[in-house]
């Protein structure tokens, strides 16, 4: 979601004139660049909130080594979200933030069978 939003974004002129109503004309530059930065950190909550209910496994914190490119790619559209050639490194950075989140949200489900058993049940117990 968060690539598609923030790809609306150097389009925003052209797509008002023509009339499109996707959710960044709705909602303007300006109030849209903080649904963005809500798109691209609301994963990192909601693992949070299903980690504290046990509803996803604790090595999915091996994706907060993403958490700084979340952060920066946040900080450039908030800062350039009227400059498409400054807003351009957010919209390749989210892309990358997609795949490397992804990738590693993969490895984590893949190396729990190789924790051992304890250390699963001792980091729930805390």
């Amino acid at each position: 979601a968060a690539i598609l939003f923030i790809n609306e974004f150097p389009d925003f002129e052209a797509d008002s004139k023509a009339g499109k109503r996707h959710l960044v004309v709705r909602l303007g530059l300006e109030k849209a660049r903080y649904g963005y930065a809500v798109l691209v950190l609301l994963p990192y909550i909601l693992q949070f909130i299903g980690i504290l209910l046990t509803l996803l496994p604790w090595t999915t914190l091996i994706t907060l080594i993403t958490l700084p490119q979340a952060l920066g790619n946040a900080r450039i559209c908030l800062r350039n979200y009227s400059d498409p050639k400054n807003l351009f490194p957010a919209n390749i950075g989210t892309i990358k933030l997609h795949l490397l989140y992804s990738v590693l949200l993969i490895i984590s489900y893949a190396i729990i069978p190789f924790i051992p058993i304890n250390a699963y049940f001792t980091f729930y117990s805390l």
